[in-house]
């Protein structure tokens, strides 16, 4: 009896470490995720600047002739330099947005589907292992992470498997790692766009310099 009970303990604690570590990896999802969600934010601005850095240097470039006086040809190349810097800072932000965005969403989506599925899969086998128990017959209907992995990867050319199935075995030891990328992709994203920022800040000081100077 002792030693039933004692099994019975484990069993429970087991389950309980296993809970446990389910709750926290989920509540720290959910923090990853209400980060992530600022991306698209980040995104609107940056590309407000860029649509702006663009249209000014549309306008300086037409009006050249007007804009030389006052600038000097000197305040207009290190005017233009710094514009277009601020543009390039633009588009990386905008590539790691682009991947951020796509790394949430498309986890997002894999979740949730997962999720569906998994209940399916688990009543299903609830009910195989009950009619399996009373004709005491041993059935494992275990989901093949392999089989997954290998039909998956099939779908994509040669030179990507490698990394698709790193990535994949990354995702079966760490249920974090998408959103751990995403927010490293966030990170890029956002000290890009402080850089976009401060080199447009530059283009207005070199003008406001130059235009000073005449």
């Amino acid at each position: 009896m002792r030693e039933k009970n004692k099994n019975i303990n484990a069993s429970l604690e087991d389950w309980a470490k296993i809970t446990k570590s389910n709750a926290e990896i989920d509540y720290t999802g959910a923090m990853f995720a209400g980060i992530l969600s600022t991306s698209p934010i980040v995104d609107r601005f940056a590309m407000w600047l860029l649509a702006g850095c663009g249209a000014t240097a549309a306008l300086m470039t037409a009006n050249i002739n007007n804009i030389l006086p006052i600038l000097t040809v000197e305040g207009f190349k290190y005017s233009m330099v710094f514009l277009l810097l601020s543009a390039l800072a633009g588009f990386l932000a905008k590539y790691y947005a682009i991947r951020c965005q796509v790394m949430y969403e498309a986890d997002k989506k894999i979740r949730e589907l997962a999720e569906t599925v998994s209940d399916c899969h688990m009543e299903s086998d609830s009910e195989i292992q009950e009619v399996a128990g009373r004709h005491g017959v041993h059935i494992d209907a275990g989901v093949d992470i392999k089989r997954i992995s290998e039909e998956f990867v099939s779908a994509f050319p040669n030179r990507n498997h490698k990394k698709l199935k790193t990535n994949m075995d990354r995702g079966i030891h760490d249920r974090l790692v998408a959103y751990k990328d995403a927010v490293k992709y966030l990170r890029w994203q956002g000290y890009l766009t402080f850089v976009e920022v401060l080199l447009f800040l530059a283009f207005v000081l070199t003008v406001i310099f130059y235009a000073k100077a005449i």
